[in-house]
């Protein structure tokens, strides 16, 4: 697989990710500041491990990848629980 279609299947992953986070989060998580702090270290940790695939296509980097993607849904899911914890049952403000 080239560069291009590594980069090209990086983006679909991307989106399908984000559609998968949607999916099993409170609506409007994203709004919510605190969230972005406590997912910013697995996103950029995501981030590194799919330009590092995309740059090298290694089977390794694959795997780090697989496992950055696991370890973000985890980190948002956890993210969610404290939105509500916080208890502003999933009604975050504009």
């Amino acid at each position: 697989m080239s560069p291009q279609e590594r980069r090209e299947r990086g983006s679909r992953l991307c989106r399908a990710l984000t559609k998968r986070i949607g999916e099993m989060v409170t609506p409007g998580l994203g709004r919510w500041e605190e969230a972005w702090l406590l997912v910013a270290p697995a996103s950029d940790r995501f981030m590194d491990a799919l330009h590092a695939w995309e740059t090298s296509g290694a089977h390794e980097d694959r795997e780090a990848l697989e496992h950055a993607s696991r370890d973000l849904v985890a980190v948002w899911q956890d993210a969610d629980r404290r939105l509500l914890e916080v208890g502003r049952g999933g009604r975050v403000p504009a």
